[in-house]
Order: C-alpha cells, then sequence, then structure tokens
C-alpha cells in the first residue's frame, strides 16, 4: 500500500467519522444505549419488588387483599396523571408527555405486580 493509499484510506475514514457527527448517528446510539440501560434497571426493580411480595407464602385471601392495595395505588398514581393532566395548558390540543413520564413509569410497575399477583391467584385456583 502506497502513501497515496493510506491518505485516501485516511480519508475516508476521517469522512465516514464525520458523516456520523453530521447524522448525529454516534448521539443516537448513546441515547438508544441509555433508553436499554433504563429499561433493564426497570425490568430488575419490577422483578425486586414482586420477589419482595414474597407472594408463594400468601394464602387466597391474602392475594387478594394484596391485590386490592395494588389496584388502589394504580388508582391513585392514574389520579395524579389526571391531575397533572388537567392543570397543564392543554387549550392548545397537545400535552408533554415528559411532564408524566415518572407517573407512567410507576404506574406500568404496578400493573406488572398486579398482573404476577393475578397470575398467582390464577394458578391457585386453576
Amino acid at each position: 500500500m502506497g502513501v497515496f493509499d493510506k491518505l485516501k484510506d485516511v480519508g475516508e475514514k476521517v469522512g465516514d467519522k464525520m458523516d456520523d457527527i453530521i447524522t448525529g448517528k454516534d448521539e443516537a446510539e448513546k441515547a438508544a444505549d441509555k433508553v436499554e440501560d433504563a429499561v433493564e434497571d426497570g425490568k430488575e426493580k419490577i422483578s425486586e419488588a414482586i420477589k419482595a411480595l414474597d407472594l408463594d407464602n400468601l394464602d387466597m385471601d391474602g392475594l387478594q387483599n394484596l391485590l386490592k392495595g395494588k389496584e388502589s395505588d394504580l388508582d391513585s398514581v392514574a389520579a395524579d396523571i389526571g391531575k397533572k393532566v388537567l392543570a397543564s395548558d392543554t387549550s392548545k390540543g397537545s400535552f408533554d408527555l415528559s411532564s408524566i413520564k415518572d407517573l407512567l413509569s410507576k404506574a406500568n410497575e404496578i400493573k406488572e405486580i398486579i398482573s404476577a399477583i393475578s397470575s398467582k391467584i390464577g394458578a391457585l385456583k386453576g
């Protein structure tokens, strides 16, 4: 490989890197990695929460009471979401979901726990 070939190769690599920077490819990949990490972290937290409930050691009444409590928690979070939506300026016909992102995440966690409890109840009935 001659000097001109090496310069051409370096020029192509620099050009490719510049294209990535201009198109935001690196930033998009970093953002995607952060989202993926957050999803995994959320899954781990939900698993830990379900394990902490120790569903195997509860009888049917205990499971049903726990289910009612979690459904009440979900209703409370839903009410908080509604309050934030109503408190915002929605006269323009739009709403910024980022303002309730934390509440939506909490609601999804509760729904996963409710699903696990319901599954356990179904297994005991089945």
